[in-house]
Formats: C-alpha cells, structure tokens, sequence
C-alpha cells in the first residue's frame, strides 16, 4: 500500500513538473498611447508596449496596414523597412538613446525584458501588428499579437 502511494507521488510529482515546465506562465504586453515623457508630459504619436509579465518575451515577427505600406493586407516588415516608413523604435532601458535598436535590423529576436517597454513613433495612418512568445525554447506554445494604431 505504502508502495502504491510512493509510486502515485512520484508520477504525480514528475508530471506537474513537466506540465511547470512546458506550460506558459503567462505573457502579457500591454500598449499604453500616448507614451510619457520624462517631465510627464505626452509625447504625441507614441505608444509604449510595456512587458507586464515576469518572463522575457520575444518579439517573432511585426506586420503593417495603411496608407504608408500601399495596401489592405497586412504585410510583414523588417526593422530596417519600418524605420524608412518613419517607424522609431526604442527600448526604455536603453539609455544610450537608442544605441540598443539602432544595429538591429529584423524584429525575430528583439527582447523585451520584464518591466521594460518597447517605445514606438508611428507613422500617420499605418497600424503594425506585433507577435510576439516568451523568450525561451518553447516560447512558441505561448504566441499572442497585439496591434499599434498610428493616428490619422
């Protein structure tokens, strides 16, 4: 009987380890406009996109509508694309101004560590859609979007 019980702990037990383990803990990237200068003041045509969560996400790839990108489908944009459409992207523990994003040239693999935020100009009449997971080797299983809206 003692037997039975151990054997019950133990599959118990290394099953709610894997399931800990494989399982996301929860991602969460929340938008905030317009974003919140150093007085506290607004900076206009600004978002911040704040990692909320305890883990590191990672940014897997960033579409675009509007006006700026010549259609009604949602295409996929580089960085380096992005950046000629007059989207500046920043990350707010960046304190060298801008130093961290400046030699990034695709979004796959840009991080967003907890409590930091991804601050973004956006060009007018243009929305991107962000995907991003948590930033380890089964992030995919935890995959959410959300969208930027750039102003008319």
């Amino acid at each position: 009987m003692l037997c039975n019980f151990l054997i019950g702990f133990a599959a118990s037990a290394l099953v709610g380890l894997m399931l800990w383990f494989v399982l996301p803990r929860g991602i969460v990237l929340s938008r905030k406009f317009p974003a919140v200068g150093l007085g506290g003041a607004p900076i206009n045509d600004t978002w911040v996109l704040r990692n909320e969560s305890s883990i590191p996400i990672r940014i897997s790839k960033v579409e675009a509508i509007g006006s700026m990108i010549d259609g009604v489908e949602w295409k996929e944009l580089s960085l380096k694309t992005a950046r000629s459409l007059g989207f500046e992207p920043g990350l707010d523990s960046d304190i060298s101004g801008g130093e961290a994003l400046s030699s990034v040239t695709e979004w796959k693999g840009v991080r967003v560590l907890p409590g930091d935020g991804l601050h973004a100009t956006m060009p007018g009449n243009s929305h991107f859609r962000f995907t991003y997971q948590r930033d380890s080797l089964l992030g995919f299983i935890e995959t959410r979007q959300v969208t930027v809206y750039g102003m008319p």
